[in-house]
């Protein structure tokens, strides 16, 4: 009887720690799907940075960049409010690696590396 009643207690100790796993993962799930739902117009203003934004300085690219976040928001398209680009589109791993291989850590650089590895032309 002594062994049963452990069991019994060590299964409501698994129930009631799953349950609060349980209110964690229904967030998440709620979280990852607007996250998704805004991914379309993340990728829309980031993908318009690399292809058009490349032969500018750094100025007049937070200014296309802008003006992309604000036609995407103006055309209703689901998105963040602002997305940066170097997080969206490298990771720190590989900012690591290119710090190692000599990148200046300026944005500007980093900018210019991601458009030479992330763009075909």
């Amino acid at each position: 009887a002594a062994a049963l009643q452990e069991k019994a207690d060590g299964a409501n100790k698994l129930l009631s720690g799953l349950s609060g796993e349980n209110a964690r993962w229904t967030e998440d799930s709620k979280n990852f799907a607007l996250r998704r739902k805004k991914l379309v117009g993340d990728v829309a203003c980031v993908c318009a940075f690399v292809v058009y934004c490349g032969p500018f300085n750094s100025e007049f690219r937070e200014r296309l960049y802008n003006e992309f976040l604000a036609d995407t928001q103006k055309r209703g398209v689901p998105g963040h409010p602002k997305v940066e680009q170097v997080e969206f589109l490298v990771d720190k791993g590989t900012l690591g690696e290119w710090a190692l291989e000599g990148l200046p850590s300026d944005e500007l650089s980093i900018q210019n590396a991601i458009m030479v590895t992330r763009s075909s032309r």
